[in-house]
């Protein structure tokens, strides 16, 4: 089973993927190793052929709307992480605004996805 963990940042993805998946691929590791454009590519090639494996982080939710886009392929559940006392500051504001597009962009691509609303 292949997982994509996603929410806002600073709500807990990392720490909510370490606390209850066994093999976790932390996207952000990626950043400044390979390109945005790229991620999606370099992520699909890390969990070809994998069984129970978790990813998460900022270049996951890109993954996403790209992998079934030009891909067609999609995790078997899609964990969308929330913190109740949440509140975006500075930059987040924005960041927010772009998950929320990219998350509703891939929603309305595969509107039967296997969805799971986590709040910590």
């Amino acid at each position: 089973m292949v997982t994509v963990i996603v929410g806002y940042p600073g709500v807990g993805k990392t720490t909510y993927a370490k606390e209850n998946h066994k093999n976790v691929i932390h996207a952000d590791d990626l950043i400044g190793k390979t390109t945005w454009k790229n991620m999606p590519k370099v992520l699909l090639a890390l969990v070809k052929n994998k069984k129970n494996v978790a990813i998460e982080g900022v270049g996951a939710l890109r993954m996403l709307r790209t992998a079934l886009r030009d891909f067609n392929w999609e995790p078997d559940r899609v964990e969308i992480v929330h913190r109740e006392d949440y509140s975006p500051a500075g930059n987040h504001k924005s960041m927010c605004k772009s998950i929320d597009t990219i998350l509703n962009s891939y929603l309305k691509l595969n509107p039967t996805c296997d969805i799971k609303h986590i709040t910590i």
